[in-house]
């Protein structure tokens, strides 16, 4: 494990997450700052038991250690409109 620290910004709009690629080393304790541009939505990482609702005009942030290699799929758990389904995201942990 590296021990690095990272933090990562991220917005979610309608329908989509920018950056929609995130990548880490193994090993990383990732601090994810979350904000929309437009409507609730949510970040939600199964793999490493992360979900967080992100209000518009607020700033939320998650954290956890990506200790497994890997590719990752992110996602909005909020429907968010017509375009939610295509609303997805990956980590890359190498």
């Amino acid at each position: 494990m590296s021990g690095d620290m990272q933090s990562v910004p991220v917005e979610a709009f309608q329908w989509g997450f920018e950056p929609a690629t995130i990548r880490v080393k193994k090993g990383t304790h990732v601090t994810v700052v979350l904000t929309s541009r437009d409507v609730p939505h949510s970040f939600s990482l199964l793999e490493f038991d992360v979900s967080q609702t992100i209000l518009p005009s607020q700033t939320s942030t998650v954290s956890f250690v990506a200790d497994k290699r890997g590719a990752f799929a992110f996602g909005c758990d909020i429907a968010c409109g017509s375009g939610h389904q295509e609303m997805r995201g990956v980590l890359i942990v190498e």
